[in-house]
C-alpha cells in the first residue's frame, strides 16, 4: 500500500521501498550493469559504497575504476 501511494503522490507507473538508501542505489546500479560493463566512479565515496562497489560488483564481472571527481581529464 505505500509504495502504491508513493507511486500516485509522484505520479509514477510504481514505486519500490527499500530499508536503506545503499539499498536503493544498490539496486539501480545492479538493474543497469552487467558482465563486461565498465563503471567509474570518484575515489571520494563513502565506506559502504566503496566495498560494494570493489567487492560485490567485481565478483559479477563489473571492472570499477575510481578516479579523482574533480578532474575531468581522468
Amino acid at each position: 500500500m505505500f509504495e502504491d501511494r508513493i507511486a500516485l503522490l509522484e505520479g509514477a507507473e510504481a514505486a519500490l521501498a527499500t530499508v536503506s538508501g545503499m539499498v536503493a542505489v544498490h539496486g539501480a546500479r545492479c538493474s543497469i550493469l552487467k558482465v563486461d560493463d565498465y563503471f567509474v566512479a570518484s575515489s571520494v565515496l563513502f565506506g559502504s559504497c566503496v566495498y560494494v562497489l570493489e567487492e560485490i560488483l567485481t565478483k559479477f564481472g563489473v571492472e570499477i575504476n575510481f578516479v579523482d571527481g574533480l578532474d575531468l581529464d581522468q
